[in-house]
């Protein structure tokens, strides 16, 4: 869920800084599609993807071509893809009162090849 216009200086973008997190540049679509939509005050992105320069830096499936540390690294990525598109559209963190959905691809039974039961 997206608040109102408002800014902290101890905000999620300094603690992120605190943590010595450091957002990507937001991603570019790979196709005619946008990343962000926002909708009242939901914000929704499409399949973020573990991409790097415009480059996926993981490729596979979990139980396959990735193992569970990769899947948790592309996962990594990918989240802070998020909140990197989350901050260039919303113009601060701040504004991020809550996830409501988040979605794992590793962890959807069909791109997962025999490991159904490894996922913590």
């Amino acid at each position: 869920m997206v608040a109102g216009k408002r800014s902290q200086s101890d905000g999620a973008e300094h603690r992120l800084r605190d943590l010595g997190i450091q957002l990507p540049t937001p991603s570019t679509p790979f196709g005619t599609y946008a990343e962000t939509v926002q909708t009242g005050n939901l914000l929704f992105f499409s399949g973020m993807l573990p991409v790097v320069d415009h480059k996926p830096k993981y490729v596979g499936r979990l139980g396959k071509e990735l193992d569970v540390e990769a899947d948790r690294a592309a996962t990594y990525i990918a989240a802070l893809n998020v909140l990197a598109s989350a901050k260039e559209h919303l113009g601060s963190l701040d504004r991020v009162t809550r996830v409501v959905r988040s979605w794992r691809a590793g962890t959807v039974p069909q791109r997962c090849a025999e490991c159904r039961h490894s996922h913590t």
